[in-house]
């Protein structure tokens, strides 16, 4: 369904979430409540990623930010704000859109349809469920341990609400409210051929973190 559409500049995110990771990413030390609705962001399609384990969830990805922060043409951060991040969601539904309903933040490794991964550190890689913070003194995180997010579709509008709690005090208590574009990156030849050109980069960040899942034997 989105196989033709270019993949824009948030993708650049990934790669410098995770050169920030191996520069030493400080953790917040002050509990506090996010209100502040997402206004941008994307969702990947990974299709049925860990089918080989069998496990035959369809896996998606979401990334979004509060308004006030964003990308430049480089990839660095711009702005200040929140950025929400999970790295695996696993849908109620079975196509290359996120299927309506609720999701439950997964610490248990079940891998079960309508779960997220929890926040944790996979082979010393930060993913799963995260609330990346930047601000004008640095970035930092936040691992989210549990909650749930709640997806629902109105003509072109999409809705996500969200009430997760970090392992670091912060309650994120919003939304995102507006045309959430969805990108199709499963393993099928068509998808790969389709973005191949534009996400290089992006497609090797994210390949490294899944294998990172892998190697942790969490499966």
């Amino acid at each position: 369904m989105f196989k033709q559409i270019i993949l824009p500049i948030f993708c650049l995110f990934t790669s410098i979430f995770f050169h920030s990771c191996n520069n030493g990413i400080n953790e917040p030390t002050n509990s506090v409540t996010l209100r502040q609705p997402f206004t941008a962001g994307y969702a990947v399609y990974y299709g049925t990623y860990y089918d080989y384990l069998g496990i035959d969830t369809h896996v998606f990805e979401l990334d979004l930010y509060t308004e006030g922060l964003g990308l430049d043409s480089t990839g660095q951060y711009v702005g200040t704000g929140q950025n929400l991040y999970m790295t695996d969601i696993f849908s109620i539904g079975s196509d290359s859109l996120l299927a309506e309903g609720n999701y439950t933040i997964d610490t248990l490794y079940q891998y079960t349809t309508g779960s997220v991964l929890g926040g944790a550190s996979y082979g010393g890689i930060p993913g799963g469920a995260l609330l990346i913070n930047i601000s004008s003194t640095g970035i930092s995180y936040d691992y989210i341990i549990s909650g749930t997010m709640t997806v629902a579709y109105s003509n072109d509008s999409t809705t996500l609400n969200f009430k997760l709690q970090t392992k670091q005090g912060t309650l994120i208590e919003n939304q995102f409210r507006g045309i959430l574009p969805q990108f199709n990156m499963s393993n099928s030849e068509d998808s790969e051929d389709s973005s191949q050109i534009h996400i290089n980069h992006y497609k090797s960040s994210k390949k490294h973190s899944k294998t990172c899942f892998k190697a942790e034997n969490r499966l």
